[in-house]
């Protein structure tokens, strides 16, 4: 209110209007009441659900290890699910978008998908951050079990995707410089580097 230059909102108490208690007895809600009211809910979910799926995406982590800087997630032809959710089709037939699994990723590597398919339903996306090999919060909150619980061994050992490198993208081939930040940065030491 204050920051409005037009003074076009403003805050006043609402009085109570007197209702004749008779005139309620008699009132009945009309099945057109009732029916606005769910097209009200459902449209305002809707909404809400649409809110948190963009603000989920607008969100920059940094995953832990590396500054990450704005990517556009790559067109994959096959999702990428979380670990234990044992395949894309197990996953989308018990997962309810409950949202519990996305909310408990501490890098975000879990989001909403905006797919109109799978509208809601958890899908990974490394554009800003990875998935910790010691973090299973996703498989231990899910309570439809398309997440199937694993414990930080079986996690850390399953395979989620694989990495690929593009080669016009690497600065020592592009730019001629010493870099290594792949080998250094990556969890499980599946990269080696070696002098040619």
């Amino acid at each position: 209110m204050k920051n409005c230059s037009t003074h076009a909102i403003t805050y006043s108490h609402r009085r109570k209007a007197k209702i004749d208690a008779t005139a309620l007895a008699d009132a009945k809600p009309t099945a057109d009441s009732s029916d606005n009211g769910r097209r009200t809910f459902i449209a305002t979910a809707a909404a809400v659900a649409a809110t948190a799926a963009v603000k989920a995406e607008i969100k920059n982590v940094d995953g832990g290890l590396a500054v990450i800087e704005d990517k556009v997630a790559p067109n994959r032809t096959t999702p990428i699910t979380p670990p234990g959710s044992k395949s894309a089709r197990h996953l989308y037939q018990h997962c309810t978008a409950c949202q519990l699994c996305i909310s408990q990723c501490p890098n975000q590597v879990l989001r909403p998908s905006t797919d109109l398919d799978h509208f809601m339903q958890p899908t990974m996306s490394y554009e800003r951050g990875y998935c910790r090999p010691e973090c299973n919060r996703c498989s231990t909150v899910c309570p439809t079990g398309a997440i199937s619980v694993l414990d930080l061994a079986e996690k850390s050992s399953t395979q989620i995707g694989h990495a690929v490198w593009i080669k016009k993208n690497c600065v020592v081939i592009n730019d001629e410089v010493e870099c290594g930040n792949c080998a250094r940065h990556c969890p499980v030491g599946a990269i080696t580097m070696i002098n040619s």
